[in-house]
């Protein structure tokens, strides 16, 4: 289904959907990359239609161009949000006791984790 959308770039997607419009640099920093790296992403999430420049009046500044996630952008991130939702429901559904305890420990650690990177 999402063969078309590489983790790291539904990563990149993600992060303009929880914190708005952010210059490549930012991102690159975000996801603790090269600027590089973060150009090739942005280049093919753009030839998708996922992700746009934002010329909004905020940012005049021409030297800090700024990325925003489109609203199919947005739909894809959902779509993959769901699915990845009923994978792991799935797996709920037949873990034991146990199982749920550990899997609800790691959630736990992960939430944490991602709301300190994002935060940044």
């Amino acid at each position: 289904m999402f063969e078309h959308i590489s983790r790291e770039q539904a990563d990149l997607l993600t992060i303009l959907k929880i914190k708005g419009s952010c210059s490549p640099g930012r991102l690159a920093f975000i996801q603790n990359v090269h600027k590089s790296a973060i150009s090739n992403r942005l280049k093919k999430l753009l030839e998708k239609g996922f992700v746009e420049w934002d010329d909004s009046q905020i940012h005049r500044d021409k030297r800090s161009k700024r990325i925003k996630i489109t609203r199919k952008g947005e739909e894809i991130i959902e779509e993959l949000n769901s699915a990845i939702f009923k994978a792991l429901r799935k797996l709920i559904d037949e873990a034991d006791e146990e199982h749920l305890d550990s899997f609800i420990m790691i959630f736990t650690i992960l939430k944490g984790k991602f709301k300190g990177d994002l935060s940044e």
